[in-house]
Order: structure tokens, then sequence, then C-alpha cells
């Protein structure tokens, strides 16, 4: 068997490739394993099944899918999902009742299933799993037991399982309480199983202490088995990407990953790179080297570190293990297809001794446990291993949300000369495009060809976001070319002011409705940030040349003038603001014919907030009658829902009921005067419910939402205390008559 071994400097952020091969690793080997299994639904059975380990994989394919742009990947996991969930979201071969916290890992993909096609099966399946894990029996402190089967246990695997999951559905679903839940399994599983000599991690513990594997004193298992640990370490990583970086627990998590990591790297092969399958007894008679805790860890270690929550010390380790990984296990099938070797089928705890050998957890029983290749537990953590590899796995939304030192890296870097290329020639950059994704040269040669394009614009984040991420690069990296092109957009963004201190959506003008000064999706406002932290040198824009920062001082305070001057009065009170206003007397102006005159509940809260962030007694004053329209216009005792509806084009409506319970709404256009909701279709007329506008625009349109909610419940009182200093937070009047409500939809 000829071993296939990576090049000999394997660098971080390299693409650890075979001299004599072209493609990636993370390709090889998610082609070899859709080469294995041509059919998803039995990728780890022999018939269609529910499985944890179907999860693992067919994430780590989608990720190849976004990596590539070969759609091959996202149509094979999409095959699996479609022949698994039906119409109402019921899953083939999922018992709920079974409270087995392993068939959660396989809902994981279905969050961007569900973000790409709206297909509301993908969300009443998510809500399914969700629904498991409230009702999911507990310890005595709040800790998941493993399985129902499994009373008063929590295992290792069981956070990876179930606690990444949760916190993106927290994260997706806007349900933040449950961050806390999280962390707190995290918590216990590291309180209760850490092992304070090694900082090594036991495999499992059982709180009633009565089962045959479980010490009577500590309840802990009796070995520290690798992939129980990998699945650890891979959850804390995972789970990271969804917590909050302002929630409290956040520092927890990281500082539990940091421990963990170094107790693993003390017991790394120092030969090898890779770990052993009982990690702390190398070389002892039947242990061996093991592929998927390799993998796993391999793969936590280079992540953690490239999103800065752990130290670069142990992305080398982690890199080191990478290059381990690939000298130690993985190899070239006759057919030319990638193989992972030496894998540990499976192992476990517990158990009924009368149906089934007792999983005793002693060292005799890791090792005899069957070895076979290409197990998916080795598969997936291998291919998200060679992606972290071939490349940090940023998207464009994520480029201002890394660690500091990533900027000066080489990925941010190719970043950079994309973001260079798409520079207009006006100075500004086009709308929707994904700047990080990697440019083969057909595409670098047509988007240069595109520069003297007439699209620069401030819409849905183009051309501040871009200055901002070159300002982090340059001050990283001393690169005078991405100063340069900052500069360029600076000039686009002073020449593209109106007299009034607003900004249109395009520039040069258009002879449509993006000429009017535009506060839809936070256009101006986030120009207007910009502009004031360049004006008052706040760091990374220290390099800003003197003609050019007094300049952006001044078009910042216009533009806060003709915020304040284009606050709607009705009746001689403030109001709020319309999405768009005119340019040269900042009345509210319509933009498309479902977007009228009105008053805004989710662009007004976007600038009441920036407001909170100026000093002077007219933004104070702008910001509490906006906080006192905000609360009149709020409306109560309604909840919109997604339901299914295949006879529709979207495959799901959206509809309004009664709910006594649910949470403030508020509506995205208000007629003036009155504050009653506006629904408009495409006719342009207005209706007085959500239900009686055309499906394609009550599906495909944000209407309701609560938009107001953080500010009035968190942001507007910390506010106040901060204008007032010590004194009791401003109370606001409540109107006299209820809110609007719209009818039900339904």
């Amino acid at each position: 068997m000829k071993m296939l071994v990576a090049a000999a400097s394997l660098a971080l952020a390299g693409a650890a490739l075979d001299a004599a091969e072209t493609k990636p690793w993370s390709v090889r080997m998610a082609d070899s394993e859709i080469a294995r299994h041509p059919d998803p639904m039995t990728l780890d059975s022999e018939q269609p099944k529910w499985e944890y380990t179907h999860g693992l994989v067919l994430r780590a394919l989608l990720a190849v899918g976004d990596r590539t742009g070969d759609a091959r990947y996202e149509k094979y996991v999409r095959a699996y999902y479609d022949g698994m969930i039906g119409a109402d979201g019921a899953i083939r071969t999922y018992d709920a009742s079974e409270f087995n916290i392993d068939r959660v890992n396989p809902g994981k993909p279905l969050f961007e299933l569900y973000r790409r096609t709206g297909d509301p099966k993908y969300k009443l399946a998510l809500d399914r799993l969700r629904q498991q894990m409230r009702d999911h029996p507990r310890t005595s402190e709040g800790g998941f037991w493993h399985k129902k089967r499994y009373p008063y246990q929590m295992w290792l695997d069981g956070l990876y399982m179930a606690s990444p999951f949760l916190a993106q559905y927290a994260k997706e679903f806007g349900e933040p309480a449950l961050f806390d839940d999280v962390v707190k399994q995290f918590v216990l599983m590291e309180k209760h199983a850490r092992d304070p000599k090694t900082g090594l991690l036991y495999h499992g513990w059982d709180e009633s202490r009565q089962q045959k594997w479980a010490d009577p004193t500590t309840g802990l298992s009796k070995n520290f088995w690798g992939r129980a640990i990998g699945w650890y370490a891979m959850a804390l990583v995972d789970t990271l990407d969804f917590l909050p970086a302002d929630h409290p627990g956040r520092k927890d998590l990281v500082a539990i990953l940091d421990r963990l990591a170094a107790a693993m790297v003390r017991v790394q092969d120092p030969k090898t790179g890779v770990w052993w399958q009982v990690v702390d007894q190398p070389g002892r008679e039947k242990n061996y080297l093991e592929a998927s805790v390799s993998s796993m860890l391999a793969y936590a270690l280079l992540k953690g570190a490239r999103v800065g929550a752990l130290d670069a010390k142990y992305g080398q380790a982690g890199a080191r293990a990478y290059k381990g990984v690939l000298e130690q296990f993985v190899a070239e099938g006759k057919d030319g297809t990638v193989d992972i070797h030496r894998v540990c089928q499976v192992a476990g705890l517990g158990g009924d001794p009368e149906k089934e050998r007792y999983r005793d957890g002693t060292f005799e029983y890791y090792v005899n446990e069957r070895i076979r290749s290409n197990d998916p537990k080795a598969v997936g953590p291998f291919i998200l291993a060679s992606l972290e590899t071939e490349g940090a796995r940023v998207s464009w939304s994520e480029v201002l949300e890394q660690p500091v030192a990533w900027y000066g890296g080489a990925e941010a870097a190719r970043i950079a000369d994309a973001v260079l290329l798409y520079q207009r020639t006006s100075g500004g950059w086009p709308k929707n495009v994904d700047m990080a994704r990697p440019l083969p040269d057909a595409d670098r040669a047509r988007v240069a060809a595109e520069r003297t394009e007439s699209d620069s614009t401030i819409d849905n984040g183009a051309t501040f976001t871009q200055m901002r991420f070159l300002a982090r690069v340059a001050d990283a990296a001393g690169v005078q070319a991405y100063r340069d092109a900052f500069g360029r957009g600076l000039d686009f963004l002073l020449a593209a002011q109106y007299p009034t201190g607003g900004w249109p959506q395009f520039f040069p003008l258009r002879d449509d409705y993006s000429r009017h000064v535009t506060f839809n999706d936070g256009a101006m406002v986030g120009v207007l940030r910009l502009l004031r932290e360049i004006g008052t040198r706040s760091p990374p824009f220290a390099f800003v040349d003197p003609p050019r920062r007094p300049a952006a001082a001044g078009a910042a305070a216009r533009g806060r003038d003709a915020i304040l001057d284009a606050q709607v009065r009705v009746n001689g009170r403030l109001t709020a603001w319309c999405a768009q206003h005119d340019a040269g007397t900042l009345e509210p102006r319509p933009a498309r014919a479902y977007e009228p005159v009105s008053l805004s509940g989710r662009e007004s809260v976007e600038i009441v907030e920036y407001l909170m962030e100026e000093s002077g007694p007219r933004a104070e004053e702008a910001v509490e009658a906006a906080v006192l329209w905000l609360r009149e216009a709020q409306i109560e005792g309604r909840r919109v829902e997604r339901v299914p509806a295949p006879a529709l084009p979207a495959g799901f409506d959206v509809v309004v009921r009664e709910d006594p319970s649910a949470p403030p709404l508020w509506a995205r256009f208000y007629e003036i005067g009155s504050n009653r909701p506006l629904f408009l279709g495409r006719d342009g007329v207005a209706r007085a419910s959500l239900a009686e506008i055309e499906a394609e625009r009550r599906t495909g349109y944000s209407w309701l939402g609560p938009y107001a909610a953080d500010l009035l419940e968190r942001r507007y009182h910390a506010w106040r205390v901060a204008a007032c200093g010590a004194r009791t937070p401003l109370v606001i009047p409540q109107p006299v008559a209820a809110g609007p409500t719209p009818p039900s939809s339904r």
C-alpha cells in the first residue's frame, strides 16, 4: 500500500497537497466518500437511518461545496435529507421518545439547507429536534443524559451531538436564554470528567454511581478514550461559532478549550504528531495510533487557533497532527479513491450484558474494539481538518469578525487583493458579491473588465464594509496598496454626499428611487459610523492623511444633521423616519411599489441606535421622541408564523395569528399620522393585513418582526443610565390607547 504524505513543510494556512496531486485533500476524500456510497441514505448503514454519523459527514460535504462552488455536494446532501424528512417535518426512523442525544447531530446541516431553500420542512424538522432537547432528561444539576436508556449519565460524545446544534438554533431563531444552557453543559462535563492531575477528560460520568463501569466514589469511567475527547474538543470550537461575543459564558468555554488543548498536546505522540486510542498510555501492548481522535483534534486545534480562541502554538500542534494523519492513516486505493485507515469502529459504556458484550471502559475493552477503514467518524473530521489547512473558511460576512492577528495573515491578504480587484474606477464597490471566494483566473479577468461599471453603492453594506476590511489589513500588514484603495473609497463617499447631508444608494446617480437619501438596511448609518471613526482617528484609521480626515468628520456631522432634519413631525411632534427621504427637502419618499411613503418600524430602530452614540440636545430629543413612537407603534397579541403550503411557489406561507402571550412586533411600514400598519403587493395598493397581498410578496419580504425589542428592552435603558449618570432612567409615559394590531391573516 502506497502511503500518501503531505508536502515537506506544512504551513498552517497552506494547502496540504501531495506534490503529484492538484486536488486538495478535502475534495479527494469527499469525492471518495461519495464514490463509496453513491446513495447517501446508506452512508453508514444498510438501510436509511437518522444517524449522527450522517450528520457529521454531510456537514463536511456541505463545507466542501461552499469552498469549491461545486453544486454536486449540496445535491448529495439534500438527497439524504429529502429522503428522510417529510413535508410535515417528520423524520424517518427518528423516535423522540428514546431521548437519544446522538439523534440531534444529523440536524446540523438543516440550518444551512433551510437558509438556502426556505423549505419549511427543514425548519419543522429542526423544531422537532429542539423539542426533544426541551424535554430531554437531565441530571440533578441540569446536564443532559446521554440517552434515556443510560440514566444519569453524561458522556463527552453527547456534547458534540447537541450543544453546537442548540447554540445555532438559539442564534438563528432568537432564543437567547438557550445560550446559558449550552454553556452549562460544557461546564458540568468538565467539572465532573476532568482529571486534575493530567487535565484529561474521562469518557463518561454516572451521577447515580450505579453503573459497573463507574467508580463508586467519583462516578467516572476508567480511561481516557481518544475519540470521546475529540468529540468534546470539536463541540467546543463549533459552539463558539454561534455563541455571542459578549455572552458571559464565552470566556468559560475558551478557558475550557485552552485547558483541554494543553492537556492533549502533552500526550500528542512526539514522533508522529497523532494520538493513541487510549491517549495516556503510549506504546502499551495492543494500544495503537488512531485516526479519528487524531483528525478530530487536528481540526479542533487548527480551528481554535484560527478563530483566536487558542494560542497560535496550538495551531502549530494541529498542523503537526494533520501532517501525521496524512502520513499514518491516509492511503490511495487501487481504484484511485482515498482511504483513511485504523479507525476504531465504535466504543461506548455499559449496555445490557444479557444481550451484548458489556462495555466496561477498561483499557482492554477500548483496544479490542473492531478497527476498520473509512469509518465516517474519521472521514468527516478529516475533511473538516483538511479545509482548515487549505485556507481559513472565512466568508465575506465574517471578514470584520476575525481575531486581530488574522488580518496580518495570508488569507486576509488574499481576500484584500480580491477587494482591490472589485473596486470600481469611481472608488466604490458593487453589492451582493462574495469577495472572500477564491477567484479562478477566468473570473479575475472578468472582474477586472468590469472596473468601469457604474454600480458602486452603499446598499447592503457595500463600500463601507470593504473600506473597514482594507483598513484592518493595512494596519496589520502595512501594505500601501490597501491604504490607497481605502483612500479612493473615502473620496467616493465624500463625493456622493448630497449638500443636504444624505447619501443616495448608488453613485453615480441613477434615474430611479435609488437617488433618494437612503436609510434602508442601515446604508447611511453604516457610512456615518465609518466617517465618524475616521474623523476621530479611531483605530485602525490613524493612517488617513490630514486633508481627508477633517473632510470625513465634516461629512459625518452633516449626515447626522440630515438625520435630525429628516425626522418626521406629525402635528408638531417628532416621530420616526421613512426608509428613504428626498435628496433636497428630506421629505419621506417611496421606493419600489410595495415600499410606500411611511414611517419605518425597522429602519427607525437603526437610526435611533446610531443617534444614541451621538451627543447634544437635538440627538437626545430625537431619541426620546422616536422611542415613544416605537412604544406607541408596537403590535401586541400577534405572532408571525411560517406554515407549510406546498401549493405556493415558495412551498410555505407566512401568516399572522392571535397569541396574547406573544412578544411585541413592529411593522415595516406605518401610515404617517394614523400609525396603521401597511402591507402592499407589487400593485402598490396598501392593504390592512398581510393575508390580503399576493403570496410572492407575502413570503418574500420582511413585513413584521421584533425590530425594536432589543432597543426598548435593553439598549435604551442603558443609554439613559449613561446619559443621566446615577439617576434612574427616564420613564416614558405609555400611550393611552393600545398599539395597532393588524387583523389575523387567517
